[in-house]
């Protein structure tokens, strides 16, 4: 019985196992071909995202890349003019430096009769002016009259052979670097290829165009402000910039010294007596640097004032002074004088004797100098405004070039939902990017004030903001009218 049973389960299970052999597989391989058709669509789609985020990616990067080096341009026009102003002051105080040596040279010449006319009283300094001016002469006199002329004339070959024309020529350079600068930025190309370069680095079929509304606004930001232009000349803000940045000797150089009581000069009494030196270095019509030195004693004589005697006034004695000046070889005005320190107003007479023997520079070798620079400065200089200039860049990628399986997953919406189809607009996977380049400075100014836009000051920097809808109109332009978010 035992053996007829398990042969009856034996017959059984073969039975069984005969029907259920191999009725999986279809639905095994229906279940795998549903894997892999989802699983190429899925590394499709992702490997069209990444490179949708590979491009958008590389044209911030392109756009910010460019930005900054519109920024830096511009910090360097701002040194540019720094640097012409510094060269420019350099030039002032070598001619200060020689008219005041001609200044001394003729004091010590005249100073026999300085002692006469200020007498003991006046001392500067804690050193009484006489004594020091006579050792000066006496050593004059020792050298056999020689010793300071020869030191002098030294002096002027030397500021103006070699100091003045060095600093001439580097402004020449230096505005010819500005120029070059302005040039290569202005028209954006310098910084579409380097947002090319960018770009590239990220991926080599990339293409990187500049929107040509930013080339316009690069070309409209700054501008030349020079001699020659329709409103006239236009180097008034550079002129004053130079002028506020004279230093103390350069711009004011005297003291004046009030004697303590009446003295006697010639058998005379003198009262209200002032030994006055004044002196400074001007910038005259843009194109003339003019140097002058004057020491006059003002003095009134004892008496005046009283009754018939009221017409008397402070009277000018000139003791000595010296005037030097460097003009341009073209200069677009001439004539003028300046203030010199308030020579002009406190020691007229003195001042006038002085141009009257004044000597330019130029004739002794300074002939580089072509009169105060153009320089280049912001189009707009309205204090109100904070002016910025943007950079939009398209970036895009043909579609053939796209690393997806099979480029294109031939899966698209049907029906109603096919409201587009599976290709890029205009055949290219694209983004829309733009810097912007603004001016801030980063730590406070020591008065406190407010640090304004301008090509003197190099605090522009970049940052990236959203495009326009110039920009974007442009984009949808080259996306077969595809509005990027209009």
């Amino acid at each position: 019985m035992k053996s007829d049973a398990t042969k009856l389960t034996q017959r059984v299970r073969a039975r069984l196992g005969s029907h259920q052999r191999g009725q999986v597989l279809p639905l095994g391989l229906v279940f795998l071909a549903i894997c892999c058709v989802s699983l190429l669509f899925m590394f499709s789609s992702g490997k069209a995202v990444d490179e949708k985020l590979t491009v958008v990616n590389a044209a911030d990067a392109a756009a910010y890349s460019a930005g900054i080096a519109q920024a830096r341009a511009l910090n360097y026009e701002a040194y540019v003019n720094r640097a012409i102003i510094a060269n420019e002051l350099a030039i002032a105080q070598s001619m200060s430096m020689v008219s005041w040596m001609r200044y001394f040279q003729a004091t010590v010449r005249n100073v026999w009769g300085l002692d006469e006319l200020v007498g003991e009283h006046l001392i500067v300094g804690g050193i009484p002016i006489v004594a020091a001016i006579t050792g000066t002469a006496y050593l004059d006199w020792w050298t056999g009259g020689q010793g300071l002329d020869e030191i002098v004339e030294i002096v002027e070959y030397v500021n103006a052979l070699g100091v003045m024309n060095l600093h001439a020529g580097a402004v020449i350079a230096l505005r010819a670097s500005q120029l070059a600068t302005d040039l290569a930025f202005s028209t954006g190309l310098l910084q579409q290829n380097l947002a090319q370069e960018v770009a590239r680095r990220s991926d080599a079929s990339l293409d990187v165009e500049i929107v040509p509304a930013s080339r316009v606004d690069l070309a409209g930001f700054t501008r030349t402000y020079g001699r020659k232009s329709s409103s006239g000349d236009e180097r008034g803000r550079l002129a004053d910039s130079v002028l506020r940045s004279r230093d103390a000797f350069t711009a004011s150089r005297g003291f004046t010294h009030q004697s303590p009581s009446p003295i006697s000069a010639g058998g005379k009494l003198q009262k209200n007596v002032q030994l006055r030196k004044r002196g400074g270095t001007d910038l005259v019509n843009f194109d003339e640097w003019q140097a002058v030195d004057t020491l006059a004693v003002h003095r009134t004589m004892w008496g005046c004032g009283r009754i018939f005697k009221r017409w008397c006034s402070p009277e000018e004695v000139s003791i000595s002074g010296a005037a030097r000046s460097e003009t341009a070889l073209s200069p677009s005005s001439s004539g003028g004088y300046g203030s010199y320190g308030r020579s002009t107003e406190e020691n007229p007479d003195t001042t006038s004797n002085a141009l009257g023997y004044n000597q330019d520079l130029r004739e002794v070798g300074a002939v580089l100098w072509l009169g105060l620079s153009d320089n280049q400065d912001l189009a707009d200089l309205d204090t109100r405004r904070d002016p910025r200039v943007g950079l939009s860049f398209f970036v895009s990628k043909p579609e053939n070039t796209s690393r997806i399986a099979g480029r294109n997953p031939n899966v698209r919406p049907t029906g109603q939902l096919q409201v587009f189809d599976a290709a890029a607009p205009g055949n290219v996977v694209a983004s829309l990017a733009r810097a912007e380049v603004f001016f801030f400075r980063p730590d406070a100014r020591p008065d406190g004030r407010r640090e304004l836009p301008s090509l003197y000051s190099p605090y522009w920097q970049a940052r990236l903001v959203a495009p326009t809808t110039a920009d974007r109109i442009y984009a949808a332009e080259r996306q077969n009218g595809l509005a990027l978010g209009l």
